[in-house]
């Protein structure tokens, strides 16, 4: 980032406010996700660098599509079944502007040239060494900023795979995987509760949470929010480039 405040807004975001909600009956899914008009959510999950930001971006660059934007790394689901929209501003990385050149206009709209001079610099240094942080209305046009149920959930998966297979996953195992998934993202919280746990025992207290019960919170959550969605394992070869990877057909 250029500016110190953006980088500390996407920190205060990621370590602050969604760890808070982990309190309450409410779970993380590592997922973007978009929606349409009328509602229907699609969620696409998976870890680091598995594409989904790049379907992301791809939604709000095709406007016939008519989808808009509801979360970006981080998905809020409750013990109600519902997602939250989550919009915190979405990171573009200079990757993702070498996959979109069209995302540029939108990128660098009313921003200084110190601002512009800063991305040529480090992005000298690797694609992925600067990014910055672009409000969603500015490339999407639909907004909908109510609680919505998951038509469908994509674990987006890259391994040795000779092409892209879609293949049906079953509930109790998606809850597993997105459980597998929040758990590594989210490794700094899971750390602090073995802190916790070890402090509240040296004083010989019981400890207010244990890791038992927040994978159990969050196991059932999951269930529960995912049961009436198209749950699909997307199995896409490591071979393929992220551009090959949005390009295919719809």
């Amino acid at each position: 980032y250029l500016s110190m405040k953006e980088a500390v807004g996407q920190i205060i975001h990621e370590n602050v406010f969604v760890p808070l909600s982990f309190f309450y009956d409410m779970a993380p899914v590592h997922a973007a996700s978009i929606i349409s008009e009328y509602g229907k959510l699609l969620v696409f999950g998976g870890t680091g660098g598995v594409g989904k930001s790049s379907i992301l971006i791809l939604t709000a660059l095709m406007k016939e599509l008519n989808y808009g934007f509801y979360s970006d790394d981080f998905l809020i689901v409750n013990s109600d079944g519902f997602a939250l929209p989550n919009y915190a501003y979405p990171k573009i990385y200079a990757y993702n502007v070498f996959l979109y050149p069209q995302l540029k206009s939108y990128l660098f709209k009313q921003r200084s040239w110190l601002n512009k001079l800063h991305w040529s610099i480090h992005k000298r240094r690797g694609l992925s060494k600067v990014r910055r942080r672009v409000a969603p209305d500015n490339l999407w046009n639909v907004f909908y900023f109510n609680k919505a149920s998951i038509s469908a959930y994509f674990i987006l998966n890259r391994g040795n795979f000779r092409k892209i297979a879609v293949v049906p996953l079953e509930l109790s195992a998606a809850a597993s995987m997105t459980l597998n998934i929040a758990k590594a993202e989210y490794w700094s919280f899971i750390n602090h509760i073995y802190w916790h746990i070890y402090n509240r025992e040296l004083m010989a207290r019981n400890p207010l949470i244990t890791l038992d019960e927040v994978t159990r919170k969050w196991s059932d959550i999951y269930r529960h929010s995912f049961s009436n969605a198209n749950i699909s394992v997307v199995n896409i070869p490591l071979s393929l480039s992220h551009q090959s990877f949005i390009s295919i057909d719809r």
